[in-house]
């Protein structure tokens, strides 16, 4: 019992930890990963008046004498100042940094994945929600559900508060928990919203941009070079997205470690058990090879009953740690690491067989017959 206790609860804090692991080689390909396809995220410090995708932008900005930066696309996003809440920031967040989106550049190829949505949102265009204000000075917003859950510490439907420019106050609701964006640790609103709330507010402060994953250095370095008055610091979007994957991921290695430690003490004890059980049968497993059974019989027979002790006691942890994700397996934005998942559990399965048969082999090594002369 003592064993199967623990092999239940190592076995149940892997699954339920590691299936929660964030992989840090998101698909750049797919529109609905992390990166949302985008191969940079950039920031400055002065707001980018110029729309850099216009002629006129790109001439103004000095775009146009650079042949090698043809078919770089920009998504300029307007930037309220507020807190970070992302995992990198431990402490309760209030108001959040606000970033002013362009629904319409979204819902063409239906960015990011979404972990939850309120019912009142289009699952299948969930950003032209954006631009529908719910009531006056109520208006819906979206957020990384990592935000949403630990940074603000509310549920899809809650509100915020801010204030606006003309001393009102603005409440935006929360509409929809997006799954482990680049976007963690701010509230997304529609630019046409920001600019009626915000009118002071011109420029981007924030930029995603999308080329060629070939040309990704040198556009990077490029950039920073071209808007160096502005502090424009540009990095890849898919080392920001490991960033806060990192930091989850520690959290998880701690538990994950925890349940290590009760795999390891259950293997062990499985171990001492079926050393202590080999111990009172001597007489019996004697009696065996008396009577003509042979050694390989044996220790088929003592291996199977340890086996079944092992397997039953992964098993007892398995089925309620699939039971408790199972409903974010289902969802369309959880992906299961399976392939740590299966080697984490061959590790355990194979630690366990490895402390059964090494028992039983030193000791069927001796002739246990001589046993017999005591009973």
């Amino acid at each position: 019992m003592a064993s199967v206790t623990l092999l239940a609860l190592g076995t149940f804090s892997i699954i339920i930890t590691g299936a929660n692991r964030k992989s840090a080689g998101t698909d750049g390909l797919d529109p609905q990963s992390g990166s949302g396809t985008f191969l940079l995220w950039a920031e400055s410090t002065i707001p980018i008046q110029a729309d850099l995708n216009s002629p006129d932008g790109q001439e103004k900005s000095g775009l146009s004498d650079e042949p090698n930066l043809k078919g770089v696309h920009y998504i300029h996003l307007r930037e309220l100042d507020g807190d970070d809440a992302s995992c990198l920031n431990l402490n309760r967040v209030i108001q959040p940094k606000i970033l002013g989106i362009n629904p319409a550049d979204f819902v063409k190829i239906n960015y990011f994945r979404f972990a939850e949505l309120d019912p009142g949102v289009d699952a299948n265009h969930p950003w032209a929600a954006l631009d529908q204000p719910l009531s006056p000075g109520v208006i819906p917003a979206f957020a990384d559900q990592t935000v949403i859950t630990w940074g603000l510490q509310k549920q899809i439907g809650d509100t915020l508060a801010y204030h606006t420019e003309s001393g009102g106050i603005l409440f935006i609701r929360l509409m929809g928990g997006l799954s482990n964006s680049v976007f963690q640790g701010s509230i997304l609103i529609s630019d046409t919203l920001f600019r009626y709330y915000y009118p002071s507010v011109s420029g981007s402060k924030t930029i995603l941009i999308r080329g060629p994953a070939e040309k990704q250095d040198y556009v990077s370095s490029r950039l920073e070079i071209l808007f160096q008055d502005q502090g424009f610091m540009v990095t890849s979007a898919s080392e920001r997205l490991s960033v806060f994957d990192s930091v989850q991921n520690t959290y998880l290695l701690v538990f994950m470690l925890l349940g290590g430690l009760g795999i390891i003490l259950g293997t062990v004890g499985l171990g001492v058990v079926l050393l202590r059980n080999l111990f009172e049968r001597k007489q019996e497993l004697a009696l065996y090879q008396a009577l003509g059974f042979r050694k390989k019989f044996i220790l088929k027979l003592l291996f199977a009953e340890h086996a079944f002790i092992l397997i039953s006691g992964i098993m007892i942890g398995s089925l309620p740690a699939l039971a408790g994700i199972l409903p974010a397996m289902v969802s369309p934005g959880f992906q299961v690491p399976y392939g740590y998942l299966f080697g984490i559990l061959t590790l355990i399965v194979a630690s366990g067989l490895l402390w059964i048969a090494f028992p039983l082999m030193s000791t069927l090594k001796r002739d246990l017959i001589p046993e017999l002369k005591s009973e």
